[in-house]
């Protein structure tokens, strides 16, 4: 943050390259214009001399002096005077400027004051309200001040006790809310600093033959849904959901080993490209698929929480299943690995089907693609669920042979590039 003499042009022709970025004023000591590509603000900062820290330090606060142009840099300069002054008295502007206590504000009141003044992007909206959705109904009707932390720790295991991960951004907003009313209407702390999210053991979940081939069937019966597609693809492919959901026909090859699907690196969760092998049974899946006309190929752009109706058709596929009700699309992958690895493929070619990043310092020197290796690993696993769902592979003349003499006939399978190229 550099300290500059601030001039009237210069604030007048401030951008901020990317992001939001800040100037301090080297006339008054303390006075700062924040500024982004959609407005500007001035702000003071400076040390109260009546709050401490726990180890007794001035706490540091900042304090808004009012948006550019609505208030010029002379008035700014003036304002930030004017509560230099009132510190150096030993009084801390923002308690002076600090609504009255409310002790019998419910947590829900704080909460829609908060999302009003504070949520400024309909994506921190977005975000928070969501989070709101599991918080309100446990802490809505709560006085604010009665709320208590181990209240928000029971809470916070009764959520992960469900079987699911408890999304850190549901802990950050209850921490956001609590401290600003702490902030803005001197409430006593907040309760939920400090809080960490509760630990989960590792999932151990792997499908057995008899539920693949029941999910297969309850996926493959209409009414046909993308989360059925994306259910069976997950399967056949032990990617990611959110990877699959961004697949692209632009990012789709085929060459002398068959179909690949060329990941970017923006969407892998490594960070690194990965290419991942279509055996003819994933085609078949996508040849199901609706492209949109900008190569979406479930037909819609992500981001997106989940796809319409994706809540219902699980139910519905779960009830079909039967059995232990417990696996969830992740475990998908992790059968997909495990039935790998029970057929004789080594761990390291998981690992390259899965996509996982090679930490070994051979691999920095190794640049050979393993495209082979992963494919023949594919074409196993796919022989293992066409032996689950019951749908044998038939040899023929135009068939390819993997490394444990297993027959795929490619040239039967739909191609999803002749469908959709």
């Amino acid at each position: 943050m550099a300290k500059v003499y601030l001039t009237d042009r210069m604030v007048r022709t401030l951008e901020a390259v990317s992001g939001r970025a800040e100037v301090w004023d080297t006339v008054v000591s303390g006075l700062g214009l924040r500024y982004s590509g959609r407005k500007k603000s001035w702000f003071y900062v400076f040390h109260s001399p009546q709050s401490r820290d726990s180890q007794g330090h001035r706490r540091r606060r900042r304090i808004t002096v009012g948006e550019y142009p609505a208030v010029s840099l002379a008035e700014a300069r003036g304002q930030a005077a004017e509560l230099r002054e009132m510190v150096r008295r030993g009084v801390d502007p923002m308690i002076e400027h600090r609504p009255a206590p409310v002790d019998g504000m419910a947590f829900r009141e704080l909460a829609t004051e908060f999302l009003k003044t504070e949520a400024k992007t309909s994506n921190q909206l977005r975000h928070h309200a969501y989070a709101l959705r599991s918080l309100l109904p446990v802490f809505g009707d709560r006085l604010v001040v009665s709320i208590r932390r181990s209240e928000i720790v029971d809470f916070l295991h009764r959520e992960a006790s469900r079987g699911k991960s408890v999304p850190p951004s549901l802990l950050k907003s209850l921490q956001r809310i609590l401290q600003w009313g702490a902030l803005k209407y001197d409430l006593p702390g907040n309760p939920a600093r400090g809080v960490l999210l509760p630990a989960l053991p590792p999932r151990d979940r792997v499908l057995t033959a008899t539920e693949v081939g029941r999910l297969w069937q309850a996926c493959s019966q209409p009414p046909a849904s993308l989360t059925s597609l994306l259910l069976q693809l997950r399967l056949v492919t032990a990617q990611r959901g959110a990877q699959l959901r961004s697949m692209k026909t632009c990012q789709l090859e085929r060459n002398a080993l068959g179909l690949w699907w060329n990941v970017p690196s923006e969407i892998t969760k490594s960070g690194k490209p990965n290419r991942v092998y279509l055996s003819p049974l994933a085609e078949e899946v996508l040849s199901t698929a609706q492209p949109s006309a900008d190569g979406w190929i479930f037909g819609q752009a992500p981001p997106k929480a989940y796809f319409s109706g994706s809540k219902e058709a699980l139910r519905r596929i779960r009830r079909a299943v039967g059995g232990r009700g417990d696996w969830r699309g992740m475990d998908l992958r992790r059968t997909a690995a495990t039935w790998m690895a029970q057929r004789g493929v080594t761990r390291f070619i998981v690992k390259r089907v899965l996509g996982h990043t090679d930490r070994e310092i051979t691999a920095v020197y190794d640049l050979y693609t393993y495209d082979q290796e992963v494919k023949d690993a594919v074409l196993i696993l796919e022989k293992a669920i066409r032996e689950a769902i019951g749908r044998p592979t038939v040899a023929t003349s135009s068939e390819t042979v993997a490394a444990d003499g297993l027959a795929v006939a490619e040239g039967d399978a739909p191609s999803f590039l002749d469908l959709y190229p």
